[in-house]
């Protein structure tokens, strides 16, 4: 397989041994290249990606040392232990500021829409031990031993299965976003439906959905907010609902008591946090926008 003449930003130390041994082998449109090196770091930029990067993808492991990833989303640290999936599309670094031993399999972006056209998710990295991980490492093994022998119409059926094995850890993935969404959506409508509920918080509703607490957390920490901070968002987006539809009778302290803040005061800066004024002040707001209507 050929691969784009633009090569990366390479940087290595300024020191006399460095050293880098680096060796591959071809399966139709795969290349499996094993390598050995000391630290050294690289830059995917825009020119190295126009020059035909961006086209490409590859499988990282790595069996000694360490090599660090980083990009716009991720900040990743690959060891022994781990795989990594990386898209080349997007201007990406990575660093090892040790020998580190390494086998990466580069392949063509578009093959994987041969065995699979779910979406592609640019970076994933997943424990060695994950059942997919270990059969698509297996095929590698098998393949460092096999390809040279391979008849051409083998070397595409192999070539075939590690494609569906890659897709595999990818499709793992995108599974693992959907049943993380799937149990936010039900987080949310338990919350909903239990606002009111002085006892409302994280053990409860984990409890009650069934989950662990840490599976509860996760799943909110995914969006930058803590279950507490959306149930506080949504008792208080009612709570000024029905500052919107009653009269001026129902008083500030009985609004912070229903929608179980501790007092008053607490009620009131919480909603002048989230929405820029003070109960007060919103509902003399509404009272006047009333009376000029």
């Amino acid at each position: 397989m050929g691969l784009p003449a633009a090569s990366p930003e390479m940087a290595v130390p300024a020191v006399a041994d460095y050293r880098e041994q680096v060796t591959w082998q071809s399966l139709d449109d795969l290349l499996i290249v094993r390598r050995v090196s000391g630290a050294h770091s690289a830059h995917f930029s825009r020119p190295s990606l126009e020059g035909g990067w961006a086209d490409f993808m590859a499988v990282f492991q790595v069996t000694a040392g360490s090599v660090h990833i980083t990009d716009a989303e991720n900040d990743v640290v690959i060891g022994p232990g781990m795989v990594s999936i990386r898209d080349f599309g997007n201007d990406w670094r990575y660093s090892s500021g040790e020998e580190t031993t390494s086998r990466i399999l580069i392949f063509p972006k578009q093959a994987l829409s041969e065995v699979s056209h779910e979406r592609l998710i640019p970076f994933v990295a997943v424990e060695s031990s994950s059942p997919e991980a270990r059969l698509l490492l297996a095929q590698l093994d098998a393949l460092g031993e096999t390809a040279g022998t391979l008849t051409c119409k083998a070397a595409k059926r192999a070539r075939n299965a590690t494609l569906h094995l890659i897709r595999g850890i990818l499709d793992a993935e995108l599974s693992s976003e959907a049943r993380s969404s799937h149990m936010r959506s039900r987080a949310e409508r338990y919350i909903d439906r239990n606002l009111r509920d002085p006892s409302l918080d994280p053990n409860t509703i984990a409890k009650d959905l069934g989950v662990s607490l840490r599976t509860l957390h996760r799943t909110f920490a995914e969006s930058d907010e803590s279950v507490m901070a959306y149930v506080r968002r949504q008792r208080l987006d009612h709570a000024r609902i029905e500052m919107s539809t009653q009269d001026s009778s129902v008083t500030i302290a009985y609004l912070a008591a229903r929608w179980q803040f501790s007092d008053a005061a607490h009620f009131s800066r919480a909603f002048r946090q989230r929405f820029g004024l003070t109960p007060t002040q919103y509902r003399k707001r509404g009272q006047n926008t009333r009376l000029r209507a």
